[in-house]
């Protein structure tokens, strides 16, 4: 139901968003939208117990496989046409939902990918505390500077193509195909 709610009260502040002409303010705000909705999804994974999140949210958990004994270390990172392919495929579906259902797609991709994301990795790292031999600190400094460029990348690409999509969706709609406008 977060899913839905977090979508919906986004919406008008998406579409003044999206209405703006400065591409690059627009990309920086909606990624701002996006981290916002990331640490939101972070705090409540580190406020709830394991069985409250599992109720909550155990359809995400089933879907990433995270298991009870799943670290950030038992996680395989490493085979990276299945990243692609998987992200690809993400992509695609972003795209095409974007297209059709335009700022509501976007918001509810956004959001779904910010509580897989703030889910699955506050508890992988938080799992993995127990086995690091780091300081606490430097184990999710270091986790997080290995994550990061898999996850900014994801999170620009996403947001360009279904900025796009709109873009597309919205010419097909306003202009005639064959105008200098389209």
């Amino acid at each position: 139901i977060s899913l839905f709610l977090v979508s919906t009260a986004l919406t008008a502040r998406f579409n003044h968003i999206i209405n703006d002409e400065n591409l690059r303010r627009e990309a920086t705000d909606i990624l701002s939208l996006f981290m916002g909705m990331f640490i939101g999804y972070v705090l409540v994974t580190l406020g709830s117990d394991a069985r409250g999140l599992h109720s909550m949210f155990g359809f995400v958990l089933k879907i990433t496989d995270v298991q009870a004994d799943t670290t950030i270390f038992s996680r395989s990172f490493h085979n990276f046409a299945s990243v692609l392919f998987n992200n690809v495929l993400v992509l695609m579906t972003i795209f095409f939902l974007s297209f059709v259902y335009r700022a509501y797609a976007v918001l509810l991709t956004m959001t779904w990918n910010a509580c897989l994301w703030g889910l699955t990795l506050t508890l992988l790292l938080q799992r993995g505390f127990s086995l690091s031999e780091v300081a606490p600190v430097t184990y999710v400094m270091m986790s997080g500077a290995a994550l990061a460029p898999h996850l900014v990348l994801e999170a620009l690409a996403y947001i360009v193509g279904s900025l796009a999509a709109i873009g597309v969706s919205k010419a097909f709609l306003w202009h005639d195909l064959f105008s200098g406008r389209f």
